[in-house]
């Protein structure tokens, strides 16, 4: 049996993680930073299989 009722326990531990939105390039790179936007890069340009994701835009955004 636990000590404190489950609502409190859960409450003790704190905010779970937040989602980060997928829209908003500031959140992007607040989560990921730089290390997120060289493995698009290298993605969008080293795998040589296509173009499957927006990498001009995302460096337009990222600044």
């Amino acid at each position: 049996m636990a000590p404190f009722p489950l609502p409190l326990a859960a409450a003790a531990q704190g905010p779970g993680p937040q989602a980060v939105n997928l829209l908003d390039a500031g959140s992007l790179l607040a989560a990921f930073g730089t290390l997120g936007i060289a493995v698009v890069l290298f993605a969008e340009t080293g795998l040589l299989i296509g173009f499957f994701l927006p990498g001009d835009s995302l460096l337009f955004t990222a600044g």
